[in-house]
């Protein structure tokens, strides 16, 4: 719960500063602890389940994944390929308003493995 804590904190920290004092409505950051449930390179798109904070559902997103995509994996930069169907992953993502439709764009994706895992 702390780790969740700081990264939402971070995540509005992040969101406070790149937009320099002036909050662009159509463009929100978030990050999430969840899994991937699919993620297809060829497409640059992923499924990913998460737990909702208010609601506390299990709910999916299609997220944007590309080469861009940054995946720290044990604090180590790695390949969109080495991430495990199923495993605990945080995701920075940026979600984008763009006239009626969402579009959610993975910025960061951190894992962590062996004995480095939370508990």
């Amino acid at each position: 719960m702390a780790r969740q804590a700081a990264l939402v904190a971070l995540c509005a920290a992040m969101s406070a500063f790149c937009s320099c004092g002036e909050r662009d409505t159509d463009v929100d950051y978030v990050a999430k602890i969840g899994s991937f449930e699919r993620i297809d390179l060829n497409a640059d798109v992923a499924t990913f389940k998460y737990r909702h904070e208010k609601s506390g559902e299990h709910r999916t997103e299609e997220v944007r994944v590309d080469p861009e995509t940054e995946v720290l994996i044990n604090g180590r930069l790695s390949n969109l390929s080495d991430i495990r169907i199923g495993e605990p992953v945080t995701v920075h993502w940026r979600v984008r308003r763009l006239g009626g439709l969402l579009r959610v764009d993975a910025l960061k994706i951190r894992i962590v493995r062996g004995a480095d895992a939370p508990t």
